[in-house]
């Protein structure tokens, strides 16, 4: 499976990356105790924006770390047991590290 180009804001100018988040966000103002319901709202709009809403709510499941080479290229059965990073797991993991940070 291939992932869609996602639309990222960075520094108020539109970028595609292509099987990867840039996610950036700056509110105008610091998380108080007064403006909770203002800040939520702003980063969720953020989140949502990015298409990054199924890493907070559990939707977007982390693929396999792991699959057979077989995957992606003819094998003889003596390589069978050989695995290889999947490409997808490491686009789920940068996506949701981007997001954490």
């Amino acid at each position: 499976m291939v992932s869609e180009p996602i639309m990222a804001i960075t520094n108020n100018q539109n970028t595609v990356a292509t099987n990867q988040t840039t996610f950036s966000f700056i509110t105008p103002f610091k998380l108080d105790r007064s403006n909770y319901m203002l800040w939520k709202n702003q980063v969720l709009a953020s989140i949502r924006g990015n298409r990054l809403e199924g890493y907070i709510y559990g939707a977007k499941i982390a693929p396999n770390r792991f699959i057979a080479s077989s995957s992606f290229a003819e094998i003889t059965a003596a390589d069978s047991s050989q695995q290889i990073e999947n490409p997808e797991y490491t686009i789920w993991r940068s996506q949701d590290q981007t997001l954490l940070s």
